[in-house]
């Protein structure tokens, strides 16, 4: 009966024993697979910092070596050209500065008022707007200087600066760019001048006067006495009839006629765009064929 019993428990044992010897295996594997992922993980983790490591000295590496090519072409260069890369880059900061700066997007159906229609005003007249001439072309050439090459070559020294141009800046104008801000300053206060006449057309030999104190026959007979009339008897009144963006998008939403007119830029030497909040159009059957077809 003993002998019968210890049979029975040594069968009932040794599954037991393989059971755990199973388990006691597969927990060495799981143990050995979790080490090994481990491994991979941070051999991943250490390669990718390496890289990064790399990445990051090979920028700063070019960074150098562009900066010592840099002071190496500024060593070499003699007077001569380091004065030309001066003037290239003063008309460059000229070009920034007088680069039209917009204040934030249209309010529909918002008329300009105070500096911001001086503004729209300078910008609508930059430009010639068909046979209109620019005010800053105008005022150059009442100086007989020409605006278009001044334009080109801001960052070029001029010689032989008009005294009256120099006395009505009051300050140094040694580039080609300098005499273009003047302009645009002179620009701003005959436009300004104007504001307070309420745009009245009677009151511009009197601007052009307070402007130009020693100019003053000169300017009443130039190109800057048509321009500031366009001013007063056409973009003014246009810009007035902004507020028509909303009564015709009410006439629209209502099915009603909106009148036709022309699209493009304004600010692009097209100021006989305006009014806006017409029915646009992209071809004007009336200007077609053009003279060059």
């Amino acid at each position: 009966h003993d002998d019968a019993l210890h049979c029975v428990s040594s069968v009932n044992s040794e599954p037991s024993s393989e059971t755990n010897n199973g388990s006691q295996h597969n927990h060495a594997s799981h143990d050995h697979e979790h080490s090994s992922g481990d491994c991979h993980e941070n051999s991943s983790r250490s390669h990718q910092s390496h890289l990064s490591h790399e990445h990051n000295h090979s920028n700063s590496e070019a960074i150098e070596s562009n900066e010592h090519n840099f002071e190496s072409v500024l060593a070499k260069m003699d007077g001569k050209d380091f004065a030309h890369l001066i003037e290239d880059m003063d008309g460059y900061l000229c070009e920034l500065a007088g680069a039209q700066i917009r204040d934030g997007l249209h309010i529909l159906g918002k008329v300009p008022e105070g500096e911001t229609m001086i503004d729209m005003l300078q910008a609508l007249t930059r430009l010639s707007n068909l046979d209109i001439a620019s005010l800053r072309g105008a005022i150059a050439a009442l100086f007989d200087l020409d605006a278009s090459e001044l334009l080109e070559n801001q960052g070029v020294r001029v010689r032989d600066v008009p005294h009256m141009l120099l006395h009505l800046a009051d300050r140094p104008l040694v580039t080609a760019g300098d005499i273009i801000e003047t302009i645009d300053d002179l620009v701003k206060h005959l436009l300004t001048l104007l504001q307070q006449e309420r745009f009245e057309v009677s009151s511009i030999a009197t601007v052009i006067g307070e402007t130009f104190p020693q100019l003053e026959a000169d300017a009443e007979t130039s190109e800057i006495t048509a321009t500031l009339k366009f001013v007063c008897k056409s973009i003014v009144p246009n810009l007035s009839d902004t507020t028509q963006e909303i009564t015709n998008l009410i006439l629209a939403l209502n099915g009603g006629f909106v009148p036709a007119g022309p699209s493009g830029s304004p600010t692009r030497g097209m100021a006989h765009l305006l009014p806006t909040g017409r029915n646009f159009y992209a071809c004007d059957p009336q200007s077609l064929p053009s003279l060059a077809a």
